[in-house]
């Protein structure tokens, strides 16, 4: 009898791999403007999202909620409801916390674009720093920070500034004109321009990934204290791209001066810390079955007195950044968005 019931468990937790004939709401609540890394301008997006018929889209740029409000007035005149959204870097630049549906005059939001300014303003002149060593040279401000604030001036129908504008400004002059902050993949787009690589992503492999010549450390907030002020601005926790902070490395995990032997051991201290859930569908889930089983299995196992959430994003970023096409329009699963959707208020 307990062996039935065992095998009735595990087939109730699984439902195969494409979740055949179950009904879908159409949603996005992860994706990236000009205000991070990138290359769409918001009103662009939420027009995107309008074209592939998403009922609920978040703009979820890195560290900054500086282009939520552009995307809003768009989201209005298209008739779509716009999740307010943050996509947080936590801890060592692995582990990023979405904020979904926050209050964008909160404190708690103002106190964690702060950090992220301070950590990143003092990140890229170390990669830069690293990188010279490594016999790479670019200038932080003119191959790194003039270029972007033209690419976004250049999204908004704007003139790119003048050589003699360009000249006239400090690096953290520069710095301060943009909409967000400098990340490593303008890092990327800067040694593209330069031709030391031939595409972003072997910038990433060759000079500025993890354990690369120009690798530089970033410190985020522990995730404790990225989750309380997602809570404090009104907002649910949802851990992005969960895959990411465990494939390809080698345990022990070290998040909040605290060694993980596993993947789950993290989960459950996330979900004590506050989270309230996981981003377990994107594009190509599908072929990732056993990571999404894996979210699964924490999710049933955890022992915490609350409904763990699984929500859906692209983490969409623009052709040519990312291997991501498209916003994602697959749909969440009816019995995992009532939960998420309730949770947001918006049911």
């Amino acid at each position: 009898m307990k062996k039935l019931f065992i095998i009735a468990a595990a087939l109730a937790l699984w439902s195969g791999p494409a979740l055949a004939g179950e009904k879908a709401v159409a949603l996005d609540l992860h994706s990236h403007s000009i205000c991070s890394d990138g290359i769409y301008t918001p009103e662009y997006l939420v027009d995107l999202a309008k074209t592939d018929t998403l009922r609920y889209y978040a703009l979820s740029d890195h560290d900054t909620v500086a282009c939520v409000a552009r995307a809003q007035a768009q989201a209005k005149k298209d008739g779509i409801t716009l999740v307010p959204a943050i996509e947080v870097s936590a801890e060592d630049d692995r582990m990023h916390i979405l904020g979904l549906n926050l209050n964008l005059e909160s404190p708690a939001i103002a106190r964690l674009e702060k950090w992220a300014d301070r950590a990143r303003r003092a990140r890229l002149p170390a990669i830069v720093a690293a990188l010279e060593k490594a016999g790479v040279k670019l200038d932080a401000k003119n191959d790194v920070v003039i270029p972007k604030i033209n690419a976004q001036r250049k999204a908004d129908g704007k003139p790119p500034l003048s050589d003699s504008e360009a000249a006239a400004l400090t690096l953290d002059q520069a710095q301060s004109m943009l909409a967000g902050h400098i990340t490593r993949p303008d890092i990327a787009a800067a040694l593209l321009a330069r031709g030391y690589v031939s595409s972003k992503r072997e910038a990433f492999d060759k000079y500025i990934g993890d354990d690369c010549p120009g690798y530089a450390e970033f410190q985020g907030p522990h995730f404790r204290d990225v989750i309380h002020a997602i809570h404090e601005a009104g907002a649910i926790a949802i851990l992005a791209h969960p895959y990411t902070i465990y494939k390809g490395r080698k345990p022990p995990l070290v998040y909040s001066d605290k060694d993980y032997q596993s993947f789950q051991e993290i989960a459950n201290d996330l979900l004590d810390a506050g989270l309230d859930g996981f981003e377990a569908f994107r594009p190509g889930w599908e072929n990732e079955m056993d990571d999404f089983r894996l979210l699964e299995k924490v999710a049933a196992e955890y022992k915490g007195k609350k409904t763990v959430l699984f929500s859906a994003g692209s983490d969409f970023h623009g052709p040519g950044v990312t291997s991501v096409k498209g916003l994602y329009t697959e749909g969440l699963p009816v019995k995992y968005a009532k939960p998420l959707l309730k949770a947001l208020k918006l049911d």
